[in-house]
């Protein structure tokens, strides 16, 4: 599947990355700090690399859903649990999930 393409999952609505044009100013998820990330530093965030967001929308491009996708890692140093005996790992990839 790619991701960088629209995908119409079911008659009038569609699944791809967070657009410019995506309407998201009715969004409201309940969640009022995850409602402000989607409106004023989701497409922000993808032009710096930093995240990359994909949404559930209408054919108006109204936005019903979302998740934001980053990479991260996991310090041993932070999670003594995760060192292994006599092998040199700093850290471990991570994906964060939003």
């Amino acid at each position: 599947m790619d991701l960088l393409k629209l995908i119409e999952i079911s008659p009038g609505l569609f699944f791809g990355r967070l657009l410019e044009r995506d309407v998201v100013s009715d969004f409201d998820c309940g969640n009022g700090d995850t409602n402000d990330f989607l409106k004023n530093d989701a497409i922000d965030y993808q032009r710096q690399n930093l995240a990359v967001s994909y949404v559930l929308k209408d054919a108006s491009n109204k936005v019903l859903g979302f998740v934001s996708l980053a990479m991260g890692a996991i310090r041993t140093r932070d999670h003594p649990a995760l060192v292994v005996p006599n092998v040199e790992i700093r850290q471990y990839p991570g994906l964060k999930i939003g």
